[in-house]
């Protein structure tokens, strides 16, 4: 299926992107990154790479944000009854998701184990900060899931 929302070519073709195709494309991109957080979960813990961990978590809902941030920009610019309605039958999908990664107990584990691996320190600096970053965040938040 055709997925106009989730297209990642540079030129738009806004017309393609209509009040019908929101729920379509926005139920398939979160189908898509909760398969890309599943893959970071269900990978053994002795053989976490930055890839496989930070770089994973940083690119698993890019389709979401690419689509979601679409919606939002038609939204302010061309706000009409259709998309409205869309958008709010989609909106509750969006933050549920959304909610769930930071609360994901095995991405916890998966992403603390990852921290404490040799190759963190030999991150590029860039690579680093990333991971520093998202670990303090998430420190911060005080999550600190049981995985019971």
């Amino acid at each position: 299926m055709n997925h106009p929302y989730l297209d990642p070519a540079f030129l738009v073709s806004w017309s393609r992107l209509t009040p019908e195709a929101i729920k379509p494309d926005i139920t398939e991109a979160i189908s898509r990154a909760k398969e890309n957080i599943r893959a970071i979960c269900d990978q053994p813990l002795d053989s976490l790479t930055y890839e496989s961990t930070f770089g994973a978590l940083e690119k698993a809902s890019e389709d979401l944000h690419l689509g979601w941030g679409r919606i939002m920009h038609l939204d302010s610019v061309n706000d009409e009854p259709a998309q409205r309605e869309a958008i709010g039958e989609m909106l509750p999908e969006v933050v549920a998701f959304s909610s769930s990664v930071p609360l994901n107990p095995r991405l916890w584990t998966v992403l603390k184990a990852a921290a404490s691996c040799d190759w963190v320190k030999d991150l590029s600096p860039s690579g680093s900060v990333s991971s520093r970053k998202r670990w303090r965040i998430s420190a911060r938040a005080g999550r600190t899931c049981r995985t019971t």
